[in-house]
């Protein structure tokens, strides 16, 4: 139905960079996706509104497993230059929901959290993440926010440095 863009400049402490913004309006859903300009995608969202009851299911039609191969097929369809350099982390079950209405209600979230940091020299480099929300119902990619920050000299993984990186990662994340 629409389609609409922006375009910012943002720096973040690392590099400085452009960003498009773009949406799409649709009958059934919006979707929202953002590009550096360096070609990176660092976020993507589709809404999609579904009725409360699905809300409040308390068990997913989706494994955790099967979250996470829709996942890594995402990022590296979305970023698949630099796919490889991301080794996944975590997944658990996103629990931000919280109604009244009844107990068993509380508990509902809709949604995995597919968690990837960058590793570099087998270390992960925390201040390059990228999550993916995937519906525990539909296997559906809902959202995705990730961090890359290319022209960074990581050292050598040797003694002294990889320690000093190390720690530097850990307070980092």
């Amino acid at each position: 139905k629409e389609f609409r863009s922006t375009t910012s400049n943002i720096e973040d402490g690392m590099i400085n960079k452009n960003l498009y913004n773009l949406s799409w309006e649709f009958e059934d859903r919006t979707t929202h996706v953002t590009v550096r300009d360096d070609g990176f995608i660092s976020e993507y969202s589709s809404y999609k509104p579904t009725p409360i009851e699905a809300d409040r299911k308390l068990l997913f039609t989706i494994t955790k497993a099967d979250a996470k191969a829709t996942a890594d097929a995402f990022i590296k369809q979305l970023n698949p230059n630099i796919a490889d350099e991301y080794v996944f982390q975590n997944i658990e079950r996103a629990s931000y929901r919280f109604y009244f209405a009844d107990i068993t209600s509380r508990l509902s979230g809709d949604t995995y959290v597919v968690t990837y940091a960058r590793t570099v020299n087998n270390i992960p480099f925390k201040s390059d993440i990228m999550t993916v929300h995937i519906s525990g119902y539909t296997n559906e990619v809902e959202s995705y926010s990730g961090s890359y920050h290319k022209n960074i000299n990581f050292p050598a993984p040797d003694g002294k440095i990889a320690l000093t990186f190390m720690l530097w990662t850990l307070q980092h994340s």
